[in-house]
């Protein structure tokens, strides 16, 4: 079988101008302050140094910071991952009046971007006393358009079948989709759960609006106080990005077979 070896230098190129950004930004934890910021210099290090993670942790409550983010990004996944299987297999298996017109309407939030709705949803969150805490941010996120619709590509490929049989068996349509559906749509929850907390855990915006008490602050707004308006720590930055990056990381090493699983499995439909 003739292989055309030529198609992987597209490859090879995306990935290393793909992997080398990453790769700069952890040597550039290592370097000292004015190594780090001559961008002209060497990609490693000359005198490697961990004086820039040590400071990041005594300096700083970084550590507080990663554990609010954990506790906003893996709460936002857990509920998020449930209203979008339940939300997903109703569009895909229940009939009732207005199903089509409320995936439109779902699909179209896409379509809009976040600066549209910062504002309007900074007022609502204003109104029930969220400013400045982990619940502004965690409700907000907890609704997406893009999971409900991964759901229910996925919940329309599932055989009919099954769910006849849990019908016989007596199940309800709650005891049908807890006992049947969902423990069949763990691949596509598995790669959900990879996009919404990685969405979350690098979010920036929003939490730059609404937290005010450092104490609140989470692992984006952590590594942005190195930066001011006169100068960049950028030492101190890559650092702590590099910190950033290691549960991520971590997260995709574990998941990776499961996430491209569960990608091809909602291309059925």
């Amino acid at each position: 079988m003739k292989r055309n070896y030529w198609l992987y230098i597209p490859a090879i190129l995306l990935s290393v101008s793909t992997i080398f950004p990453v790769l700069w930004n952890i040597m550039g934890g290592f370097k000292n302050a004015k190594e780090a910021s001559n961008f002209s210099g060497s990609l490693f290090p000359k005198h490697p140094t961990l004086n820039n993670y040590i400071e990041i942790i005594n300096s700083t409550p970084f550590l507080h910071y990663m554990w609010n983010t954990l506790v906003y990004a893996g709460s936002v996944t857990i509920v998020a991952l449930l209203i979008a299987a339940m939300a997903g297999y109703a569009l895909a298996r229940l009939d009732f009046p207005g199903r089509r017109a409320i995936l439109i309407g779902i699909l179209s939030t896409m379509m809009i971007p976040f600066s549209v709705i910062m504002i309007p949803l900074f007022l609502i969150v204003k109104s029930f006393g969220w400013v400045d805490s982990l619940w502004g941010l965690i409700v907000p996120s907890l609704f997406g358009a893009f999971s409900v619709f991964l759901c229910r590509q996925f919940f329309m490929g599932l055989p009919r079948e099954l769910e006849d049989a849990g019908k016989i068996d007596g199940l309800s349509i709650l005891g049908i989709f807890f006992r049947i559906a969902l423990p069949l749509s763990r691949p596509i929850l598995y790669a959900l759960a990879i996009f919404i907390f990685l969405a979350n855990w690098n979010s920036y915006l929003w939490p730059l609006i609404l937290l005010q008490s450092q104490k609140n602050w989470v692992i984006s707004l952590g590594i942005s106080s190195f930066s001011t308006d006169h100068s960049t720590q950028w030492n101190l930055v890559m650092a702590g990005t590099t910190l950033a990056i290691v549960p991520t990381l971590i997260l995709f090493a574990l998941f990776q077979r499961k996430l491209v699983e569960g990608i091809k499995m909602t291309g059925g439909k």
